[in-house]
């Protein structure tokens, strides 16, 4: 089981990173924008920076065709990061791309998959991760977590060495639905991520512990 953070957000990432144990970040395009990226290989280097050698970055390709596909991919690892898993969609032309990046020792997310062939044939393409899109699927009168449970299925009886990893959420019911379908990763927006520990509930408990404390020692805190 693996958390991701889906953010380009400098502060929100050195957030997570203080508190929750992630293991790496997951940008796109409509991300870089949502955080007002003005220079995409410079954002790259301080996400890294922030991050650490040991954790992951991964960043999208944007043309559609296979050569540009490929030379974005390595202008990406030239420029700005050259552990990077390069973000591939899962077209027709992606899969080809997937192929020829893989065999040149790239690391490959696929990405936009909606249903099952695509999954398939990302698997079978050699991607390291294959990125299912949980709540646009369930816009769209989808089953997501039946998609994820049947490539878990085929990646554990074949052996293929592909990680699914759960993306586009809208709460975190879908987040544990994808865990518990099969999904090996997860990348969750910070805000999705941090409503876990808004429930009222959990600070009733804290607030009750703290006052029977109180009441029983007559002093704040074990000091």
């Amino acid at each position: 089981m693996e958390f991701e953070i889906d953010t380009a957000d400098l502060e929100q990432i050195q957030d997570c990173l203080d508190h929750f144990p992630i293991i790496g970040v997951t940008t796109n395009p409509s991300i870089l924008k949502k955080a007002n990226t003005e220079d995409f290989f410079a954002r790259m280097k301080s996400i890294r920076s922030l991050i650490g050698p040991a954790r992951q970055l991964h960043a999208q390709v944007v043309s559609q065709s296979i050569d540009m596909q490929i030379k974005e991919a390595e202008v990406i690892h030239e420029k700005a990061d050259p552990d990077i898993y390069i973000k591939v969609p899962v077209t027709w032309e992606g899969i080809r791309t997937i192929s020829v990046l893989k065999q040149k020792e790239f690391h490959v997310t696929a990405t936009a998959i909606y249903d099952s062939m695509q999954m398939y044939a990302a698997i079978e393409a050699g991607a390291d991760y294959a990125a299912v899109y949980v709540n646009r699927i369930c816009k769209m009168g989808g089953d997501p977590f039946k998609l994820i449970e049947d490539a878990a299925h085929i990646i554990e009886r074949c052996h293929y060495s592909t990680k699914i990893l759960a993306a586009s959420f809208s709460n975190v019911s879908q987040v544990i639905e994808s865990l518990h379908a099969g999904a090996h990763s997860v990348t969750v927006s910070p805000e999705i991520l941090k409503s876990t520990y808004e429930n009222a509930n959990i600070q009733k408990a804290i607030d009750d512990f703290q006052a029977d404390w109180q009441e029983q020692f007559r002093q704040d805190g074990i000091f």
